[in-house]
């Protein structure tokens, strides 16, 4: 029904905790869950959302019980982190700028890894997921351009070009660098081969999951 334009950027996601709990790492998480079935409760904003499927994706590589709390997409996520900072829920998945407060103190959420196949630049102490999960594959979570099925390729080469000079704009390379937002900007060609791969993988584990629509 569409047509591939750019993708536009990238967001990196965290592994955040309550301070509360009495672990320090990923392994001792996966080991403190497996200890406490059902017991730990991971957030995220809303059912199939990343932050969904991203605790999915940990049970289903790691065995463990985790009960899940899906909040209402709309404002979700600020709830999701404050109830994390409260203790209400026990595991968040946020993002980098919600992230950033508690990378400097942990006395109410500990970031215990990033969702990636390595170190985020702008918080390189914080280890990434596949360093203790090798076999993690991260869920897609990025932004991209689409326009209608059947554009003429003039249109949809020049869409895809202006929205690549846009990001390459200074102040917004800028502002977006200082969120920890990666610019990803890329060619139609591109982000069909994406889209086909990331689809495909995300299929694979929704029917896994057995997830229904809602």
């Amino acid at each position: 029904d569409f047509t591939p334009l750019s993708l536009s950027i990238g967001i990196s996601i965290f592994l955040g905790i309550h301070a509360g709990l009495p672990v320090n790492n990923v392994a001792g998480l996966i080991d403190h869950a497996r200890r406490n079935p059902g017991k730990i409760a991971h957030a995220s904003t809303g059912v199939g959302a990343p932050t969904h499927l991203l605790g999915e994706s940990i049970k289903l590589l790691t065995g463990v019980d985790m009960l899940h709390v899906p909040y209402n997409a709309s404002g979700g996520a600020v709830t999701a982190i404050n109830d994390l900072a409260t203790g209400r829920v026990q595991i968040y998945f946020p993002t980098y700028s919600a992230a950033r407060p508690y990378l400097a103190t942990n006395d109410k959420i500990r970031i215990l890894a990033v969702f990636d196949d390595t170190r985020f630049k702008l918080a390189p102490a914080v280890p990434a997921i596949t360093e203790t999960l090798p076999d993690f594959q991260s869920i897609p979570a990025y932004y991209g351009l689409l326009g209608p099925l059947g554009l003429p390729r003039p249109i949809i080469d020049r869409l895809s070009n202006e929205s690549r000079q846009a990001l390459a704009a200074p102040d917004l390379a800028a502002k977006l660098a200082d969120m920890g937002i990666a610019n990803i900007a890329s060619s139609p060609e591109e982000m069909t081969a994406r889209l086909k791969k990331d689809i495909d993988y995300s299929g694979k584990l929704l029917n896994t999951l057995g997830f229904k629509p809602e």
